[in-house]
């Protein structure tokens, strides 16, 4: 893959109602719609004349309404991956913030495979499956692809991308 585009979903509906991120399963807010709206206008431009990408994206339903918009305004198929998905944090799922710190597990060392709550990823864990995924993808595209995913997702596809490792 020669080109990469990876974009983090708009505002969602748990950083306006204090919820843990990761697996918790909000859609956006409406300022969320309105960033992912501007966001498919422009890369409607930028990409105008460009060779064709595919536009892949994490099931969560944030990642998802971000890519169906964008989705829209490039005339592309949105395909999910759930591999894409941010960190799964296990129990901490759809919990307060408050309550997932009430549950948080005594770190461990090293800090890459200290699992924070119960039925959670370790951060190496997460790497893994998001590399994994990349490599994938990395295999099937040629040219170009567009992921629709979150922030520490992101992280960790740059991550990929500079051969860092976990």
């Amino acid at each position: 893959m020669r080109t990469l585009i990876v974009i983090r979903h708009g505002e969602s509906e748990h950083h306006l109602n204090g919820l843990t991120g990761g697996w918790t399963d909000c859609g956006l807010t409406d300022l969320g719609r309105r960033q992912a709206s501007l966001l498919a206008e422009r890369l409607a431009r930028e990409l105008a004349g460009q060779p064709p990408l595919r536009l892949y994206y994490s099931d969560l339903k944030r990642a998802a309404e971000t890519a169906a918009t964008v989705a829209q305004a490039l005339g592309l198929e949105a395909i999910p991956m759930r591999e894409l998905r941010e960190f799964n944090n296990g129990q901490a799922a759809g919990l307060t913030i408050a309550e997932a710190e009430s549950i948080e597990l005594p770190r461990t060392y090293p800090i890459l495979d200290w699992q924070p709550y119960s039925g959670a990823e370790t951060y190496r864990r997460f790497y893994e499956r998001v590399a994994v995924a990349m490599d994938g993808l990395d295999r099937r595209e040629a040219n170009a692809a567009l992921i629709v995913t979150h922030g520490g997702t992101h992280n960790l596809i740059v991550a990929w991308w500079l051969k860092l490792g976990a």
